[in-house]
């Protein structure tokens, strides 16, 4: 099978942003997440296990949060306990730290 390929880089309004990313939660749990640009549709159908990269930037005058997820295609192997996962969250409300008050 050859590569397909569908990207969208563009400045949007925030709701829309948010829209884009119910609608590939929405597949995720569903097993299919289908993306279209014109008459080009990217079928993905994610794995039991995936890889998942988070990057939080903070400059002067920007920010960014950057997502990526993987996953092989018909993988069957468990996944592996990351010690990172226990510390990594992602939240709407300034955490608590220790020391801080």
């Amino acid at each position: 099978m050859g590569k397909k390929e569908v990207e969208l880089n563009s400045e949007l309004p925030v709701e829309k942003a948010i829209e884009y990313l119910e609608s590939i939660l929405t597949g995720l749990k569903k097993g299919k997440v289908f993306v279209q640009q014109g008459d080009e549709v990217v079928e993905l159908t994610p794995d039991k296990t995936v890889e998942i990269e988070v990057e939080a930037e903070q400059k002067k005058h920007k920010e960014k949060v950057t997502f990526k997820l993987c996953w092989a295609r018909e993988k069957e192997e468990e996944a592996e306990e990351i010690e990172k996962e226990e510390t990594f969250r992602i939240t709407s409300v300034k955490p608590e730290m220790a020391g801080e008050k």
